[in-house]
């Protein structure tokens, strides 16, 4: 098999979040060809279309800002699973890393995309997912429920108040190996997210041929405590279909 074809990320960021309280060896995220996980710990997705050796997907991180030391992340290279090394110090609660994985197959070809890492105390809000995805047809009404996300807080639910921090739009004009995605005004966006229910309803029209996927940066926040989530939600626009 000719090795042609390099592993791809099914979309480019993830966000998960590690509680100071958490032991040695918790498990952060997985790294697999499956879909994402809906549980608290997520999967970033990585597929090659390649056959044989040059199929198989080794992970590495190649990248981590800021960087402890020593380190507070590993990844297994063989299973692609994210790990606590250590315990999180009392001075990092509350910061942020960002990391880069990198996928690569048995013929050196290779993808990356990026993990924010959020260290956060035992009381602040958690979506119970770390990567949400959808589906909405091009021809859905207006009005129609896309998804819905949720979260939890230790105070009272009707703390919590969600809101879309950032849009992208999947460029399907651009025939590409690797997916471009171009920033979308939140203003203009077909989306439209209840700030006390998480549901996401559709707003305004999709068109197939412009689009086939966004990608929103969601926020909760808890108003009790001031504290604050955030996660990924992608949304796969579908083919409108006819029936004869």
């Amino acid at each position: 098999d000719v090795n042609d074809v390099a592993p791809q990320f099914a979309v480019p960021l993830y966000t998960v979040y590690i509680s100071e309280r958490e032991s040695v060896g918790y498990f952060v995220l997985q790294l697999s060809a499956r879909d994402p996980d809906s549980g608290y710990g997520g999967q970033v997705v990585a597929v090659d279309k390649d056959y044989g050796a040059n199929g198989s997907i080794a992970y590495s991180l190649t990248s981590i800002r800021p960087r402890a030391d020593p380190p507070l992340l590993a990844i297994d290279t063989k299973t692609g699973q994210l790990t606590l090394l250590r315990l999180i110090p009392p001075d990092w609660t509350g910061r942020q890393m960002d990391a880069v994985v990198l996928a690569m197959d048995g013929g050196g070809l290779s993808a990356s995309a990026t993990i924010t890492v959020h260290l956060i105390s035992q009381d602040g809000p958690r979506f119970s997912a770390s990567h949400y995805t959808a589906s909405v047809s091009e021809s859905a009404p207006i009005g129609e429920a896309v998804t819905t996300v949720e979260a939890s807080s230790p105070n009272l639910a009707i703390s919590l108040i969600y809101r879309v921090i950032s849009i992208r739009m999947l460029n399907s004009s651009v025939d590409a190996d690797v997916p471009i995605w171009v920033s979308v005004e939140v203003a203009d966006s077909p989306f439209m997210l209840e700030f006390n229910t998480g549901i996401l309803r559709l707003v305004s029209s999709l068109d197939y041929e412009i689009t086939t996927g966004y990608l929103l940066l969601l926020e909760v926040l808890d108003t009790s405590s001031a504290l604050s989530a955030r996660v990924y939600l992608s949304v796969n626009v579908t083919v409108r279909t006819f029936s004869f």
